[in-house]
């Protein structure tokens, strides 16, 4: 049966089509290889979504000679994807846009893990904006933070097809008012994780920086959810984010999953426009580079069991390039 596709969803599901041969990788340079065995296997990189074409080279060789579409890398692109050194994680966005069947799920794990990597892998499923949204075209949404909803469209497909390896990523745009202030925010936030925490580790990605306080954290606490650390302009950084979980109880060697977003001053659309095909650093940031490898290595220091870093390719340019750049940083830091 043929899955309708919502009309903005970024990657094709995998069965709507006869599948192409798997896309070959692009043979890893010596250096990645020297520095992906120094790494910890605490330590996980990877990128916003795979399907991109001027990844060739970098992530992907040729298919058949020619570079591989879009449609092909979405379909049958992890396993090449899990071929590079440094990529053992990876977050699977197309969900935000719409529930993606188990068997889809399935294929991705089956993918990944074919690549042969010795460490388990990390993915990190967007729930739907049908979940995440507190307002839809007509009004207020009343499917906003339903955890039956999550449950059944989201959560579960998702466990069950990526297995023990799946974090499920809440990402909450920006709400103003509709928050209610950081207090009302964090009871019906608990409400909701606490609802979901029998089906899978969920992951919270907060976009108003108001809502980031002792209310919000303690919620993580007694529900057992991760803080999303993002990089964009309108948060504060990465350092300041894990400072104040730890000033209102979370403990230095907690789990740490970072998401480096945008940078700079343009927002999504422009910095998509401008940085496409992701194929070359555009705009290096030397600066959150060596202030996320720190917090990287502080986090790991401090007894760390895990370190989830996923890159998307509007913090520089090209994610792959940017996932080795930090990786060499952290690597400095670490003495190796």
């Amino acid at each position: 049966m043929t899955r309708t596709k919502a009309p903005d969803e970024p990657q094709l599901a995998l069965f709507d089509a006869p599948a192409p041969s798997w896309v070959p990788a692009a043979p890893p340079p010596a250096e990645l290889l020297r520095l992906a065995a120094d790494l910890p296997p605490s330590l996980r990189f990877g990128t916003s979504s795979w399907s991109y074409p001027g990844w060739t080279g970098t992530v992907y060789g040729h298919l058949a000679g020619r570079v591989a579409t879009t449609s092909e890398l979405a379909w049958r692109g992890l396993n090449a994807y899990a071929s590079h050194p440094l990529l053992g994680a990876v977050g699977i966005d197309r969900s935000y846009y719409a529930p993606v069947p188990e068997g889809d799920f399935a294929s991705y794990r089956a993918q990944f893990e074919a690549a042969g990597r010795p460490i388990p892998a990390r993915y990190l499923v967007k729930v739907g904006k049908d979940i995440t949204l507190p307002w839809g075209r007509s009004g207020k949404n009343p499917h906003f933070l339903n955890a039956d909803l999550a449950i059944a469209g989201w959560l579960a497909p998702a466990e069950a097809g990526l297995g023990p390896g799946v974090i499920h990523l809440l990402q909450l745009s920006p709400m103003g008012k509709a928050a209610g202030g950081p207090a009302r925010f964090a009871e019906r936030l608990h409400r909701f994780l606490d609802a979901v925490r029998p089906h899978g580790r969920v992951a919270v990605e907060l976009r108003d920086a108001a809502l980031l306080g002792p209310e919000y954290v303690a919620t993580l606490i007694a529900t057992g959810a991760l803080h999303c650390t993002n990089l964009l302009p309108e948060m504060p950084g990465p350092a300041e984010q894990v400072a104040t979980l730890q000033a209102h109880g979370i403990v230095a060697g907690a789990p740490l999953l970072i998401r480096w977003l945008r940078s700079g001053s343009l927002d999504h659309e422009a910095a998509e426009k401008l940085y496409d095909p992701y194929d070359v650093l555009q705009a290096p940031q030397p600066a959150l580079i060596a202030e996320t490898a720190s917090t990287i290595a502080q986090s790991l220091a401090a007894g760390s069991p895990e370190v989830t870093v996923i890159i998307d390719n509007k913090a520089e340019g090209s994610a792959p390039l940017t996932v080795a750049r930090l990786a060499e940083r952290y690597a400095d830091i670490d003495g190796h």
